[in-house]
């Protein structure tokens, strides 16, 4: 191994470029073999890095420091020199090698190189060598967005000055004649903008790691930009998104999305916000007034050069265009057909072969947005979608799926009852009962010995969506910024208190089977079975019997209380069968439920 590593030192002190390329070769081999390079990388920092060499070279030195765990100070100095010079060579490529190592510079070493050779950075941007270009773009890019240079900007306002002027540029590089950059442009952006989210959800859900009030205003500043640039200039993004190749047209979906929808739903005022609370000041574009009939324009716009790749040959690239222009049928103003178009296209990718490992993503992609949809199209999804999830190999990915279709099917049925009581036609196949007509659904609920864990989690999930219909709705903050919730639970539909009760009475009758299942020990689904049951029975007060209209109960509360004492008596007649749950029903006696129809002979036992 010593003879190797003196013969690659030996031929990287040569002058001769093929030879100082194979022997970077050579130790890369090593390096990615697990073998200590350390000697190695320090002849290259000494022999091509500080010195005049190939762009091949340079490249390939940069790839071995990377991959070199150990790099002394003075080693880090001879790297900064050398970038330093490197920056300002007559070859742009050289010049790209150097800017593309900039990303692997220790945060402590980056600051005072920006502040050194910023002019030199800036002038990338202008390079007639699309190499460069693309090369500074890609790798501001992804340096711009990360933490530790917000923290940076923190404390170096002049460095702040600079990375805000560079975001620009980047912006502006969306537009570049070369595809290759336009598209690293486009992926740039739209990192910063994720960026922004996950930390905003992040603080949400209570992340140790809190960004102070300043790195938070740093970023807004800097997002709040590139939406109002985007949302200034998206017909000629949209345009430029159209001649790039189609493999990249992908990347050029989410930037345009999330600044479109960020000024027509108002997001981009809640950011500005922000950006000034760090005391920053927001860029002159902040400015920017909008009118109504113009933020609908624009997202029509861009749902409209989305909606022709919905039928792409590519389902990665399908899939992508539908969750976004989901993103965008929830803002205000937003059409169901954006929405229908988005998810028929996604469960079209339900049987194509090369998608099948994202079965799950497409399930919750479409369970998550059914409010969206109509109220027509939500119920002809109901059964398919609970034969879907039933195919599902993760129990958490089924319990979200069937938590989103429950709570959906719910409300769709509170909604098509109110309408009918307003008066309106009734619409089929709202009611629960109308889930459960699948014979395979059918048999797996009265199957008493079926080990399936689906059918616990759906009478869980439908008893919680219950329980989660019988509490208030929250109180409107904002009007009109909230989703768009059609045929599902809306504002200000005049509901009654006890509305709730009707679909939780067909939960408990479709899904009494429940009782007598063998679960091998797990009693949640039943458990939850009981406690809805019980608490339809304190609601109704069903001890003393069926209350008659002289008494001042409607024709809907006859109804429904002789549908809960059958029911009972169902149940009743079911214990004959389980005797193991007998203690279980007991225990139900004191919270309500009416046993008075138990034969003696099965009390006594």
């Amino acid at each position: 191994m010593d003879i190797l590593f003196a013969q690659i030192q030996a031929d990287l002190r040569s002058n001769d470029a093929l030879r100082q390329s194979g022997a970077l070769l050579q130790a890369l081999q090593q390096s990615a073999a697990g073998r200590d390079t350390s000697i190695i990388a320090k002849t290259s920092v000494e022999e091509i890095v500080s010195s005049p060499a190939s762009a091949v070279c340079k490249k390939l030195a940069f790839d071995l420091i990377r991959s070199t765990p150990r790099l002394t100070p003075d080693l880090w100095d001879s790297v900064i020199s050398g970038i330093k010079s490197d920056l300002d060579f007559p070859d742009p490529d050289v010049s790209a090698a150097a800017v593309s190592f900039l990303s692997a510079i220790p945060s402590h070493l980056l600051a005072s190189l920006i502040t050194l050779s910023h002019q030199h950075i800036t002038a990338c941007f202008d390079s007639p060598s699309s190499n460069l270009r693309f090369s500074i773009t890609e790798t501001l890019g992804c340096i711009l967005a990360r933490d530790d240079l917000v923290v940076l900007c923190e404390n170096n306002v002049n460095l702040l000055d600079r990375v805000s002027s560079w975001w620009r540029r980047i912006g502006v590089n969306m537009l570049d004649s070369s595809d290759a950059v336009a598209k690293v442009a486009f992926e740039s952006v739209g990192r910063l903008f994720k960026e922004f989210e996950s930390k905003k959800m992040s603080r949400l859900a209570g992340d140790k790691l809190v960004d102070s009030e300043n790195s938070v205003a740093i970023r807004s500043n800097w997002v709040s930009s590139m939406v109002d640039f985007v949302w200034k200039r998206r017909n000629s993004l949209m345009s430029r998104a159209l001649v790039l190749p189609v493999e990249s047209f992908r990347a050029t979906v989410f930037p345009l999305v999330y600044g479109v929808k960020a000024v027509a739903s108002g997001s981009v005022e809640a950011i500005r916000k922000l950006s000034s609370k760090g005391g920053g000041v927001a860029d002159g574009a902040a400015l920017l007034v909008t009118g109504n009939a113009e933020k609908f324009v624009g997202v029509s716009d861009v749902v409209m050069h989305l909606s022709p790749f919905l039928e792409s040959l590519d389902p990665a690239l399908i899939f992508e265009v539908a969750i976004n222009m989901l993103y965008l049928a929830d803002v205000p103003g937003g059409k169901p057909e954006w929405a229908s178009g988005s998810i028929i296209a996604i469960l079209t990718l339900w049987d194509r072969q090369e998608f099948s490992s994202a079965r799950e993503s497409i399930v919750r992609a479409v369970v998550t947005n059914l409010h969206l949809l109509d109220l027509t199209m939500q119920v002809s999804l109901f059964k398919r979608l609970l034969l879907m999830v039933r195919n599902l190999r993760a129990e958490s990915d089924r319990m979200h799926a069937l938590a989103c279709i429950c709570r959906t099917a719910l409300c769709v049925d509170l909604f098509a009852k109110e309408s009918v009581r307003r008066g309106q036609k009734p619409l089929a196949g709202t009611d629960i009962a109308s889930l459960f007509e699948d014979v395979r659904i059918k048999e797996d609920l009265n199957s008493v010995t079926s080990k399936s864990l689906f059918r616990e989690e759906l009478v869980a999930s439908l008893v919680e969506s219950c329980f989660q219909l019988s509490l208030p709705l929250p109180e409107q903050k904002n009007s009109g910024m909230e989703s768009r919730v059609i045929g599902a639970l809306a504002y200000g539909t005049g509901y009654g208190a006890l509305n709730w009760t009707e679909p939780a009475l067909e939960v408990v009758e479709v899904c009494r089977p429940c009782v007598k299942w063998d679960c091998d020990g797990r009693t949640y689904a039943i458990d939850c079975y009981l406690k809805l049951l019980v608490r339809l029975c304190h609601i109704y007060d069903t001890r003393g019997g069926v209350k008659r209209v002289k008494d001042g109960a409607s024709q809907d509360q006859i109804l429904n209380e002789t549908r809960l004492q059958n029911l009972q008596r169902e149940l009743v007649n079911d214990l004959r069968e389980v005797g193991a749950l007998v203690s279980k029903l007991f225990l139900a006696v004191k919270d309500g439920v009416s046993l008075e129809p138990i034969p003696q002979s099965l009390c006594m036992s």
